[in-house]
């Protein structure tokens, strides 16, 4: 029996170890697999970078001679630019040097204008205003006539006593 149990115990001992192994080289498995990946993608952009210089190294002259073009072009638009703007700054400093008077004048007599409309319009209003008036006070006075007259009438109608 206890023979039985020492075998038992060595055979728990020897499953439990090969179970051990069998984790471990799974490990190991997983630990190659991604070394293996992560290589690959890192020689895969390696190649990458390598083929890149390849192809530059073929073109960066011609890529170089663009480059200049463009920014020469680039260049002289801008100096057209502001030269146009330039232009039109100088034409209205003298525009303005030129014609400040005239232009002060127009503006002037634009607001002697509009002040002369306004009086005509302020005079018409008083008018207006003023006849309005007139004829409420002659309703006023017609109607006082007639209280008045009222008033007389009752006195003259007084009983004899």
């Amino acid at each position: 029996m206890i023979i039985m149990t020492e075998s038992k115990s060595r055979y728990s001992i020897m499953e439990e170890l090969n179970q051990r192994k069998i984790n471990q080289r799974e490990k190991l498995a997983n630990i190659e697999r991604e070394y293996d990946n992560k290589k690959w993608e890192l020689e895969q952009e390696i190649t990458g970078f390598k083929d890149e210089i390849d192809q530059n190294s073929n073109s960066y002259e011609s890529i170089h001679t663009a480059r200049l073009r463009e920014l020469e072009v680039a260049n002289k638009l801008f100096m057209q630019e502001y030269e146009r703007k330039k232009t039109a700054l100088k034409d209205s400093i003298d525009d303005e040097k030129k014609n400040y008077k005239q232009r002060f004048q127009m503006w002037k007599q634009s607001k002697q204008n509009t002040i002369a409309e306004k009086k005509q319009q302020l005079e018409r209003y008083i008018k207006d205003m003023e006849k309005k008036i007139k004829d409420k006070q002659e309703i006023i006075d017609e109607i006082e006539d007639g209280i008045q007259n009222l008033k007389d009438m009752s006195k003259e109608q007084k009983p004899i006593e």
